[in-house]
């Protein structure tokens, strides 16, 4: 392991997620400091989607363990993209309208061995759920909503979707359904009006929110409503 990689790693070195994130983040790092083909080359060898099967270590698990695995999947998602602290990653010389987003995990579950097979987690519960359980991955006290909000100059966001609430709203995560948490620009496109009440404080001040954040969807979700790239998917 270069002297490099182990200091991105001194926080996260015990915890496998952010080891297998690692290559990526820092092909994301050098984007600005090399040319365009080398990185976008670079990019899709290292920073390709990982498949995830959950639960990751047991057979059966309950509500809050999925719900931690989801957010860890989450959090490690925002530190690859440094909290969003890249300059320009989605201009046109860099990942561009190619990958205005991109899928870093396709979620799905072992219902053959799993006892926790018909779990049904409502989309408010995992919101509570991530704005109120605390996020081990940092030294700092966050909870996971704080940690995926993270700023410094600007604000940033994290996304749950669709917010529309219907009748299976019981049933937002369930494990029948293949699910994505993705990479997004903010910037792009007129995406947010599935997102954000035109009416918002976020949707009317979006120029200063960070452009990179992080969004929870169903896979088809994130494939035919958000555009979602989906890079050469690994599975572990």
């Amino acid at each position: 392991m270069t002297a490099l990689m182990a200091s991105q790693l001194k926080i996260f070195s015990t915890d496998s997620l952010e080891q297998e994130a690692a290559p990526c983040k820092l092909t994301l790092q050098i984007q600005g400091k090399t040319d365009v083909s080398v990185f976008l080359k670079s990019y899709e060898n290292q920073c390709q989607t990982i498949q995830k099967q959950l639960p990751m270590n047991k057979k059966t698990e309950t509500k809050a363990e999925l719900m931690k695995e989801i957010g860890n999947l989450m959090a490690v998602s925002w530190w690859t993209v440094q909290e969003g602290n890249i300059d320009d990653l989605w201009s046109k010389d860099h990942l561009g309208a190619e990958y205005n987003c991109a899928v870093r995990y396709v979620i799905d579950f072992n219902t053959k061995k799993s006892a926790s097979k018909s779990l049904n987690i409502p989309r408010d519960e995992f919101i509570q759920y991530l704005d109120t359980t605390p996020y081990h991955g940092l030294k700092e006290d966050f909870t996971y909503g704080e940690y995926l909000t993270r700023y410094d100059s600007k604000p940033s966001l994290v996304a749950v979707l669709p917010q529309i609430k219907t009748p299976r709203d019981s049933e937002f995560i369930t494990t029948e359904t293949t699910y994505a948490i993705s990479i997004m620009n903010l910037h792009q496109g007129s995406w947010y009006s599935f997102v954000l009440n035109p009416q918002s404080t976020v949707y009317n001040n979006i120029e200063n929110y960070k452009s990179t954040f992080v969004v929870f969807s169903t896979l088809d979700y994130a494939q035919n409503t958000l555009n979602c790239k989906t890079n050469q998917a690994k599975t572990y």
